[in-house]
């Protein structure tokens, strides 16, 4: 049986009689404001406050990141390193300063390397006036593993085989690299869990995915929730599925080896039970039919997942596949990882189970963004 967590716990337009004149005077007007606003939201860079000042250099290019301590030297007292990838927002200061607080508090700040990598759009760059070397990608682009339109146009996912690699060969004592991301960023790092291509054959530790109410899942199989009416030819194209998949990163993978890549290593899919607004996030239609909202997609992944992987992957263990639902937590990364679970999977020993409810904090300062 799969391992299933589940902590217990506990129109625009009014009526407006004899005003239609004025309605209709005020239409352009409207219109022009909604259009703007759009346009403003489409265009959105981050503020400088929201930059990772810290560079890492890869090749003759430079990706921003935020970290807890210095790299780029051997360190003996190293045993885990967490990765974290940020939302839409690409806000990755708000995410580092969040899961740093809770690593403090933890007692990890010593023997646990924290990174969060920022991935950057062309107008983030303009906006704060940074070099022409540092890495920028579309602002989809990035969760998806496309390549970045500069530089030496590295896919977001190769990004993140150079940043493992450097970890396992400069820390000896490795025993465990924690890969999150919420949102978006979870987007990002399912799909590298199905398609990673650096070899860790000779490392002795252990990769550990942790999958944080992402708006969508990369299928291994055709079967779905919901009858895809309007999408029944593209349902199953990558992002959403594994067919016409183009990425040269995932040139030369197959379904088999994705199914085994899912199982080399734990994989744990966290999900809010309150993250159910249906308006909200990924309305096309091949999302819909992995469900109404993100807490219904998680579950109904989760399920199809497990029943599917004893057939492509007879010999691994559906425990390494595990769902855990955080309650009364909607679409909000810090109190998702600020839970008893978060809290474990992002610096213990990645066990959750009990009676106890996850640790109550506080709504997340007003300049974090929740996504």
């Amino acid at each position: 049986m799969p391992y299933i967590f589940h902590v217990p716990a506990r129109d625009f337009f009014r009526s407006v009689h004899g005003r239609t004149t004025r309605w209709l005077a005020m239409l352009p007007l409207l219109l022009s404001s909604s259009l703007a606003s759009a346009q403003d939201s489409e265009a959105r860079a981050i503020t400088p406050e929201e930059l990772c000042k810290t560079h890492w250099t890869i090749d003759l290019d430079w990706l921003p990141y935020c970290r807890n301590q210095r790299l780029g030297e051997l360190r003996d007292t190293i045993r885990r390193a967490v990765i974290v990838i940020h939302g839409k927002q690409r806000n990755a200061k708000s995410y580092f300063d969040a899961v740093n607080r809770i690593g403090n508090e933890e007692g990890r700040a010593q023997d646990t390397l924290l990174i969060a990598l920022q991935f950057l759009t062309q107008p983030d760059v303009a906006r704060n006036k940074l070099p022409q070397n540092v890495l920028y990608w579309d602002k989809e682009g990035w969760k998806n593993g496309m390549k970045s339109l500069n530089g030496a146009r590295l896919s977001s996912f190769e990004v993140l085989d150079r940043v493992l690699k450097r970890l396992i060969d400069q820390n000896p004592n490795l025993q465990q690299i924690v890969i999150a991301g919420h949102s978006a960023g979870a987007q990002f790092v399912q799909k590298h869990a199905l398609g990673r291509r650096l070899d860790t054959s000779a490392w002795k530790g252990q990769l550990h995915y942790v999958i944080t109410n992402p708006g969508s899942y990369m299928y291994l199989t055709s079967e779905r929730p919901e009858e895809p009416k309007r999408c029944k030819e593209t349902f199953n194209d990558y992002r959403y599925g594994v067919e016409n998949n183009r990425l040269d990163y995932f040139m030369g993978t197959s379904p088999d080896s994705m199914w085994k890549k899912l199982s080399e290593y734990p994989v744990t899919l966290m999900l809010g039970d309150e993250d159910t607004d249906e308006k909200e996030g990924d309305q096309s239609c091949p999302a819909l039919a992995q469900g109404k909202n993100r807490f219904e997609r998680g579950k109904e992944f989760h399920r199809i997942t497990t029943k599917s992987l004893p057939a492509h992957a007879p010999e691994l263990s559906l425990s390494r596949f595990r769902l855990i639902v955080i309650p009364h937590v909607g679409h909000e990364f810090e109190r998702m990882w600020d839970s008893r679970c978060g809290r474990s999977l992002l610096f213990g020993n990645g066990e959750c189970t009990g009676p106890s409810a996850p640790r109550a904090v506080k709504p997340p300062p007003k300049a974090a963004f929740p996504l």
